[in-house]
């Protein structure tokens, strides 16, 4: 049986997330009545994560053209 080949990003702690491979993934705001924001960003896109304070997700995406 083959073996899945596996890829090992080097993983970097940052001041407010970490930077795994080619994704830099950082908490970018947090406040008591809007929630929390995270932020994803790449080379070609980035996307921004909101997760209200009830739990409910919202999604933004943007590419960088």
């Amino acid at each position: 049986m083959a073996k899945k080949p596996t890829i090992d990003f080097p993983i970097e702690n940052t001041r407010f997330g970490f930077i795994y491979g080619p994704a830099h993934v950082e908490r970018t705001c947090d406040d008591k009545r809007t929630g929390v924001f995270i932020g994803i960003l790449t080379k070609r896109e980035q996307m921004q994560i909101r997760v209200t304070p009830g739990g409910r997700i919202s999604v933004y995406s943007h590419d960088h053209r």
